[in-house]
């Protein structure tokens, strides 16, 4: 591990916080394709892991096995968040859905209302089994409606001023005000080196990949119906 990231990163407190305090936070990592913003929650939740008293490479695998992309694989780890609360009254800790633009665009309230409904309703309970919600994407633009107000912070992924691999979050708090009016405050920084172990990055490569298979074949058949 970089000597950089040795510090916990203060969205992995926010994570080990929620856990400990039995709380739940939200928050949406945004920023330009391929700038880090994966990279940045596995490595906020890994280190929460091994705060929280896992083995290193347990916590790697623990912290991929957190990322979800397609809504069945949503929704499969919220049913065994569930599962698990039922049993032992414990949560998943963290729960990220990575490029939230993909599978849950607002176009999806003109193909599939009723699932779109559905969505909304899932994440007004999502607080039970799981403790913290973190999503990825470019923008909020196309997400739909319902998750662009949905998280408590905003970060904010970007070049550092220390050039190479290095990356700095900036983590915004969102708050409502009593006429509905949504503002921004600048609440934590986070610089980071945008770097996995090698064997994390090719494990993380492969579900990426298998997720592109997945998306050439749904346009190959709509081409077909087309």
């Amino acid at each position: 591990m970089k000597q950089e990231d040795k510090h916990p990163l203060v969205l992995t407190k926010k994570i080990v916080s929620s856990v400990n305090n039995n709380t739940f936070e939200s928050f949406i990592i945004i920023g330009g394709r391929d700038i880090g913003k994966s990279t940045y929650a596995l490595k906020s939740i890994h280190y929460a892991f091994v705060l929280l008293g896992y083995d290193d490479e347990d916590a790697w695998y623990m912290a991929l096995d957190c990322l979800k992309f397609s809504i069945p694989e949503v929704t499969k780890y919220l049913r065994e968040g569930i599962k698990q609360y039922k049993k032992t009254h414990t949560k998943k800790f963290v729960l990220v859905w990575d490029d939230l633009r993909k599978y849950a665009s607002g176009v999806q309230f003109f193909l599939n209302k009723k699932l779109y409904n559905e969505i909304i309703g899932l994440l007004d309970t999502i607080k039970i089994p799981i403790n913290t919600f973190i999503g990825t994407c470019p923008s909020m633009t196309g997400v739909m409606g319902v998750l662009r107000n949905y998280d408590t912070y905003q970060i904010n992924v970007q070049y550092s001023t220390k050039g190479g691999a290095y990356r700095l979050a900036k983590g915004y708090l969102w708050r409502t005000s009593p006429m509905g009016q949504r503002t921004l405050y600048p609440k934590f920084h986070d610089t980071f080196y945008c770097r996995l172990p090698n064997w994390v990055w090719e494990l993380y490569e492969k579900e990426r990949i298998k997720i592109t298979e997945q998306s050439i074949s749904r346009v190959e058949k709509a081409s077909i119906d087309e």
